[in-house]
């Protein structure tokens, strides 16, 4: 069974505001989306991580090796993966004109914390730290 571990990073929507405080941006005021700009992952077997991203890879080069990463796994963890993680993928890989991974289950840690445990805080640095696996 092939399990893969994975995380990416966005670049931020940019947009004019007209202040700080109590802002809803509306779609005339984007100026440009956030996109994936780099990911790293793991397969839980092999020691090496693998990390793509636009500036060092260009865009296409990162979606690919994403998109051949999920093809091949067979489970997929993260955390707050299902909710973040995935759902970018998803979006560039459709909007890039990629068919859908191939199908695989995943387990998104921050779900498991949330209905396991009762933190404080459900953020993954707190929550390893609280749990002296070092920090984030």
């Amino acid at each position: 069974m092939k399990i893969l571990v994975i995380d990416i990073e966005n670049s931020p929507n940019l947009a004019h505001v007209w202040s700080l405080w109590n802002n809803n941006v509306s779609l005339s005021q984007l100026q440009e989306t956030g996109e994936i700009i780099s990911f790293a992952a793991k397969w839980t077997d092999k020691k090496k991580v693998i990390f793509k991203s636009t500036f060092h890879d260009g865009k296409e080069a990162m979606l690919d090796e994403a998109h051949r990463l999920l093809s091949e796994a067979d489970i997929v963890i993260g955390y707050n993966s299902k909710n973040f993680d995935m759902k970018h993928l998803n979006r560039a890989f459709i909007e890039n004109g990629y068919d859908p991974p191939a199908p695989y289950a995943q387990v998104d840690l921050m779900h498991v914390v949330k209905s396991q445990f009762r933190f404080v805080s459900n953020k993954l640095d707190h929550v390893v730290q609280q749990l002296g696996l070092g920090a984030k």
